[in-house]
C-alpha cells in the first residue's frame, strides 16, 4: 500500500489550467515561494471581504431575516433537551 497522498478530487475544479504541470516543473524553493504568494493573496482577499460594506450589509440582512426562523428552531431544540433531561431524571432514557 502506498503512503503517497492524492490531491482531493473535490478541489481540482479550483486549480487554474496548467497549474499542475507548472508545479511539477518547480524546484522546492519555487514551491515555497508559490505557497507564500498564495498565502499573501488569501490574506489580502480576506481583508477585502472584511472591509466590503455591501457584503457586510448582505450578511446583516441574512442575519435579520433568518433570526425568526432560528428562534423557532432553538426554542424547539430547547424544549426537546428539557424533555430529554426530565426523562433522564425519571430513568426513562436508555441511551439507544
Amino acid at each position: 500500500m502506498s503512503d503517497v497522498k492524492k490531491f482531493p478530487k473535490r478541489l481540482e475544479k479550483y486549480l487554474p489550467t496548467g497549474f499542475e504541470d507548472s508545479v511539477n516543473t518547480m524546484d522546492d524553493d519555487e514551491l515555497d515561494a508559490t505557497v507564500v504568494r498564495c498565502n499573501k493573496t488569501i490574506h489580502s482577499t480576506e481583508k477585502e471581504m472584511e472591509d466590503d460594506s455591501k457584503l457586510n450589509g448582505a450578511k446583516d440582512l441574512v442575519k435579520d431575516y433568518s433570526q425568526a426562523y432560528k428562534d423557532v428552531i432553538n426554542t424547539q431544540k430547547a424544549k426537546i433537551k428539557y424533555i430529554m433531561c426530565t426523562l433522564d431524571q425519571r430513568g426513562k432514557v436508555d441511551g439507544s
